[in-house]
């Protein structure tokens, strides 16, 4: 039989952080965009198409942490995904992902493109 237990939600997203980022003593609260795939342009080019999720992490907020909790900060995230939604004031349900962070990285490529995780202290 089945058993709902045994499933896993577990995360790891790596995305480069965007402004708006609110540090409180226990609790960060940012959003991030990752990297999803290309399209073509109408000048046939390819273009990267992004996502943006909502990242909540609860915890010590180090001061390690808050250095690398800026905007355009290359990151790692370890977590687990929830969702919200709610009715914005034209009435349109707004639907959005939200990364419920347990751990932050600092990400670090060199110059072939290699890239490096950094753990927080």
């Amino acid at each position: 039989m089945f058993k709902y237990e045994n499933l896993k939600n577990e995360f790891i997203l790596d995305g480069k952080i965007q402004r708006d980022i609110k540090l409180f003593d226990s609790l960060a609260n940012f959003n991030i965009s990752a990297t999803t795939g290309q399209t073509i342009t109408l000048e046939n080019r390819k273009k990267n198409r992004y996502t943006f999720i909502r990242v909540i992490y609860t915890g010590k907020i180090s001061d390690g942490l808050k250095r690398i909790l800026c905007e355009n900060s290359f990151i790692r995230i370890y977590g687990k995904l929830d969702s919200e939604q709610y009715i914005d004031r034209n009435g349109k349900t707004v639907y959005n992902k939200i990364l419920h962070a347990t751990k932050i990285c600092k990400l670090v490529s060199d110059q072939e493109g290699n890239i490096t995780e950094i753990e927080v202290d």
